[in-house]
């Protein structure tokens, strides 16, 4: 029986951006996902250029499981997307808004 990596990683991401993250997540609490700074837009703001960062992507990310090796790309990219994963709902990302802020 063979097992399809690529597929398994794909239903387990789409799992996770369906489900916010946070210890307190429950139904009727939670609502839509949404794209969460890993790294806060300010810091992100301080080192950008023309409201961009460069960021780092692995094209394959299964690449070495396979036995091939992992193909890294560096691209702009703006710092409202840059650095974020789908991990939050909106209710429980307003937690960190004061980091988020330039302040």
């Amino acid at each position: 029986m063979s097992i399809d990596i690529q597929a398994e990683l794909t239903a387990a991401r789409r799992q996770l951006m369906q489900t916010c993250q946070h210890p307190k997540a429950a139904k009727g609490v939670c609502n839509k996902i949404i794209d969460a700074h890993t790294v806060p837009r300010a810091s992100l703001s301080r080192f950008a250029e023309n409201g961009h960062v460069i960021q780092l992507n692995c094209t394959d990310p299964t690449a070495g499981l396979r036995g091939k090796p992992a193909r890294i790309e560096a691209r702009p990219r703006g710092i409202n997307e840059a650095s974020t994963l789908p991990i939050f709902c909106g209710f429980h990302d307003s937690v960190f808004a004061p980091i988020e802020s330039d302040n």
